[in-house]
């Protein structure tokens, strides 16, 4: 009989440093035949704190750069080998607390990995509450891999699976870390949440829209007390909405409309609708005077098309073919019906939006104080939402693409301008970011977001009259100006734009290509940018566009775009950019989470009124809507059980209980 031979040992060296890169000791693994492994550390005797093995990595990395925590030397190096940023401590799963966690202070996320035994589920839940001791704010997901054996790791994980597939399997079981850690951040007298906290935003930099419209968005802030990113939000949407028929934004042939698409996070009471008012004012005062023309024009065309019917039915009475056909050539052509100035529409579908602007002027703006009716209703239904995604896309694109809907018949987007200031509360803010198919599809990667923190608790009275300030006034006057400039028209009709082009100058050129290529090199799979690959891919378009904007808005008839106007397109475009890495949290939020998370916000209101004692009968009647159903119901239950927030009541009937 052959004689068995055992595996060999296996020794493996890792080499610990210091954040600055200078060593600190060496680790050294042995694996044994019989599958036990050993570990030392020399030098030995090290009292700690000791360094995050690999901890050099992390201090040359951005701050949007995502963090792998997992427990062992070998799993960092399986994440390094498909492209991720990766770190653990040194001593194993009970040493978590001898470690200095602190160069990861600057990041804005961490995804824990722990292993598939008890030690790797008491090991994460050690880390995430270091995490939440740091200073600074972040987000923090821990995430037990699917499909792993008893003790197994993310070593064992993708060695039968793909980067994708752990990405994937992040998004689906990954979990916002709760209780004393850091995704809630809340004091102890705060109600636990299970919504991911939007860390603090930076600074909106109001100056990059030029001298005169920063002094009207700090005015606006001033006097509505309203956050410097909702009023500049406010005016750059509404700069766009007045110049977008005017002009394009052309690169190497590429043509892109400069038509921009805004969003507002916001609070019920932060005074949306106030500063709306005042950034819209001019262009509802020129709807006003231009409705007064429409209206003449139109009781003109009225009589004008019943003289056509009168003498196309005579014409039609003819008694031979040629005899028509003479009589109705004779009538001429049908007279042409007026376009209504329909500027502004609030919350419409998209396939309303499209037959209006058949149907009236070719350009217009969507802007919206409440864009929950719009963002929670039919249009984005489970039914309806790729449609209306998409159809907000093309509007975006403007790429002549001819479209046929049952109620809007054959529309047109070549020739068409929209530009869009959606604004909404939180929460439904978090129903669309929570559509995963809204970015994939490409809708959020065209949007520009704002989310900041509401000002309530601050807003003192402050005496004036805002209409009287110099910059507002010099704001309105120029934008009527601009609304009262015909745009030039392919056809006589005017149903079809022809803006003229915008091209960038040498040295604008030279910066846009190079903050192109700064972004596209951070979005590599895994990259820092990874998460947001939508936004990041169309950055470089979005500092153009916004460029553009700005440059019609001093020069309605430039057709380049200056070194300072691309300095500002991209100073804003970088800000947009963090923004949307700021929030992008809600976009990968699970809708089972939203849902228990409606439901825990329903018991910790309703705790007093039933003794923290809840019937499954009381919670089906007058719980929150998406567990009307005793599946939806239980399985969110357990969800929050599994959480440690909730617990079953002993006793007769099916009860829970808030821990």
């Amino acid at each position: 009989m052959a004689t068995m031979t055992a595996p060999p040992t296996k020794r493996t060296i890792y080499q610990y440093c210091n954040p600055d890169g200078t060593h600190y000791c060496e680790v050294v693994r042995t694996d044994k035949p019989d599958g036990d492994k050993d570990c030392c550390t020399l030098p030995a005797g090290l009292d700690g704190p000791h360094p995050l093995y690999r901890a050099e990595r992390p201090a040359a990395l951005p701050a949007t750069t995502p963090i792998y925590i997992v427990e062992g030397e070998k799993c960092v190096h399986a994440l390094e080998d498909v492209g991720l940023v990766a770190v653990t401590s040194k001593g194993g799963s009970k040493s978590a607390h001898k470690t200095d966690w602190s160069p990861l202070s600057q990041f804005r996320q961490a995804y824990i990995l722990p292993d598939n035994d008890d030690p790797g589920r008491k090991y994460a839940q050690d880390v995430v509450n270091i995490l939440a001791d740091l200073p600074g704010q972040r987000e923090a997901i821990v995430c037990e891999l699917p499909g792993l054996p008893e003790k197994g790791d993310v070593f064992d994980f993708l060695q039968d699976h793909s980067i994708e597939d752990l990405m994937q399997a992040i998004m689906e079981y990954g979990r916002p870390a709760i209780h004393s850690n850091i995704a809630t951040l809340a004091g102890p007298s705060e109600p636990v949440t299970l919504l991911r906290k939007v860390p603090e935003a930076e600074p909106y930099p109001a100056s990059a829209l030029g001298a005169e419209l920063a002094g009207v968005v700090e005015a606006m802030a001033e006097y509505t007390a309203v956050p410097l990113a909702m009023a500049g939000q406010s005016i750059l949407g509404a700069v766009a909405l007045a110049v977008q028929p005017h002009g394009n934004l052309k690169i190497d042939g590429r043509i892109s409309p400069a038509s921009l698409f805004c969003m507002t996070v916001a609070q019920t009471g932060d005074r949306k609708t106030a500063v709306d008012a005042v950034a819209l004012f001019p262009h509802r005062e020129w709807v006003r005077e231009e409705m007064a023309y429409y209206e003449a024009e139109e009781r003109e065309y009225k009589v004008a098309m019943r003289a056509y019917n009168a003498a196309m039915k005579k014409a039609e009475s003819k008694k031979t073919r040629e005899e028509i056909s003479a009589a109705i050539k004779q009538v001429g052509e049908e007279p042409e019906k007026p376009l209504a100035p329909t500027l502004i529409v609030g919350n419409m579908t998209a396939e309303g939006l499209h037959k209006l602007i058949n149907e009236a002027l070719p350009y217009c703006g969507v802007f919206s104080d409440e864009a929950g009716t719009l963002i929670g209703g039919y249009a984005m239904s489970r039914d309806q939402i790729l449609n209306t995604l998409s159809d907000f896309s093309q509007l975006w694109n403007a790429n002549g693409n001819p479209r046929t809907r049952a109620g809007a018949g054959l529309t047109q987007t070549f020739g068409k301008r929209v530009s869009m200031h959606l604004m909404c509360q939180p929460d439904v803010a978090s129903i669309l970011f929570s559509q995963r198919i809204a970015h994939e599809q490409g809708f959020l990667p065209r949007v520009l977001p704002v989310w900041p923190k509401t000002l309530r608790g601050t807003r003192m009275y402050k005496r004036g009259d805002l209409t009287q300030n110099k910059y507002v006034q010099t704001y309105n006057a120029k934008i009527k100006r601009i609304l009262q400039i015909s745009p030039e028209y392919f056809d006589e009709r005017c149903h079809y734009l022809s803006p003229h082009s915008v091209v960038l100058s040498p040295e604008a050129f030279e910066l846009w290509i190079e903050f192109h290529n700064r972004i596209e090199g951070q979005n590599a799979p895994g990259g820092p940018l990874d998460c947001i690959y939508g936004w990041a891919c169309k950055a470089a378009e979005h500092a153009g566009r916004i460029a553009c904007v700005l440059s019609l808005y001093d020069d309605l008839g430039t057709a380049v775009i200056s070194e300072q106007h691309m300095i500002q397109g991209v100073t804003l475009a970088e800000y947009y950019l963090n923004e949307m890495f700021r929030v992008h949290a809600q976009s990968e939020q699970n809708e089972a989470v939203l849902i228990a998370n409606s439901l825990l916000e329903f018991m910790q209101n309703k705790a007093s009124e039933v003794e923290n004692v809840f019937k499954s009968e009381y919670l089906l009647q007058y719980g929150p809507n998406k567990i009307r159903d005793a599946v939806s119901l239980q399985e969110t239950l357990l969800l929050l059980k599994d959480m440690g927030i909730v617990e079953p009541v002993v006793g007769p009937g099916k009860k829970w209980r808030l821990k």
